[in-house]
């Protein structure tokens, strides 16, 4: 009875080793990874210019000509 026993422990180990080695000895395929499409960057379109009036062309020199006064104005004494 007790050679039965171990005679059929003996088999199963046998046999449930051999499906064990062939589970692990499988190849598996391993896919390379995907390249990723990047999408070019598009540069925002133009704003038209804006025309300005006679006017403000005229308030924009004024500004730009009094800013530059005041510059030189400035610079003047730290020449000194």
């Amino acid at each position: 009875m007790l050679r039965l026993i171990v005679l059929a422990c003996m088999v199963l180990i046998l046999v449930g080793g051999g499906s064990v080695y062939a589970q692990t000895t499988k190849t598996v395929k391993v896919k390379p990874p995907k390249k990723v499409k990047v999408q070019k960057v598009k540069k925002p379109p133009k704003l038209p210019a804006t025309a300005l009036t006679p006017d403000e062309t005229a308030i924009r020199k004024a500004n730009e000509k009094s800013i530059r006064e005041r510059k030189k104005a400035f610079e003047k004494p730290r020449k000194q």
